[in-house]
C-alpha cells in the first residue's frame, strides 16, 4: 500500500534576476512526486530547500541541497533533487527578458504521518 505524504513548494528568489523577477510557470502533481520517491519515505516531517539556476525551457538545473531541519534521510534527498525535473520557472530582467542561470532557492517539504 502506497503511503500518504504531502509535499508543499514555493519559491524564493535568492537574488532577483538584475532587479526582474522569479515567476512559477508550473509545480509538479502529487503522481509527479510520487514518481521521485524511492519506496517508503521515513514517518515525520522533513524540510529541504534546494538552490538551483533557471535554465532553457524554464527549467531548474544544477540543485543542490542547500538547507534542511536536521540531518536530510537519503530518501527525501533524493526525492527533493528528483522533484525539481518538474518545475517550471522563469526569471526575467527589468526589460521582461528571460535570464538564464539566475538563483532559485525552492523549499520543500515532505510529510508522511
Amino acid at each position: 500500500m502506497a503511503a500518504t505524504f504531502l509535499v508543499l513548494a514555493a519559491v524564493m528568489a535568492a537574488e532577483p534576476a538584475a532587479a526582474g523577477k522569479l515567476e512559477w510557470l508550473s509545480r509538479p502533481r502529487a503522481r509527479d512526486i510520487a514518481e521521485c520517491i524511492p519506496g517508503v519515505l521515513p514517518r515525520g516531517d522533513h524540510a529541504i530547500q534546494l538552490h538551483c539556476v533557471t535554465a532553457p525551457g524554464d527549467r531548474l538545473e544544477n540543485c543542490r541541497v542547500e538547507a534542511a531541519t536536521g540531518k536530510v534521510h537519503p530518501k527525501v534527498e533524493r526525492a527533493a533533487l528528483c522533484s525539481a525535473k518538474y518545475f517550471r520557472m522563469r526569471a526575467t530582467d527589468r526589460d521582461g527578458q528571460v535570464v538564464l542561470g539566475a538563483p532559485a532557492s525552492v523549499p520543500l517539504n515532505f510529510s508522511r504521518p
